[in-house]
């Protein structure tokens, strides 16, 4: 499939899933950057035919071997690709592990960490999200 098809069906899917409303909404959040993780945004549209107030972000994370990642939530939609490596994703709900080729849905306001605990290999992930301008990707978690 190519890229920009991956993408768009991504967009899509986010903005069927429904419009996200933030958490917490008029609240200060810090935003949790990964610590050692690269970050290459793909896409950033803000305006969305789905609702003015909208914003959709396609964004690449290379993410180090042996990653542990702080607690964190987002505040949109999310859909996580695996493109390379593998991910372990901890929440409330349990543990579960994504391979190359994979992806996975994570709901707003949802805390989570994320390990790379392959200490070999880099994680590479394609993720798109839907969301509140405005809004940071990532939220610190207390």
């Amino acid at each position: 499939m190519k890229r920009t098809t991956l993408i768009s069906a991504a967009i899509a899917a986010c903005a069927i899933a429904g419009l996200s409303v933030a958490v917490n909404a008029g609240e200060q959040k810090e935003e949790y950057k990964a610590p050692g993780a690269s970050k290459e945004v793909l896409l950033h549209q803000q305006g969305l035919a789905a609702g003015d107030q909208l914003e959709a972000r396609v964004i690449r994370f290379d993410v180090p071997a042996g990653h542990v990642g702080g607690r964190h939530y987002h505040t949109g939609d999310l859909i996580v690709y695996v493109q390379s490596g593998s991910l372990t994703a901890e929440t409330e709900n349990g543990t579960k592990t994504y391979k190359a080729g994979e992806a996975f849905y994570e709901t707003p306001g949802e805390v989570m960490r994320a390990n790379n605990k392959n200490t070999a290999e880099n994680t590479v992930l394609v993720i798109f999200q839907v969301g509140v301008q405005g809004e940071p990707l990532m939220v610190k978690a207390e």
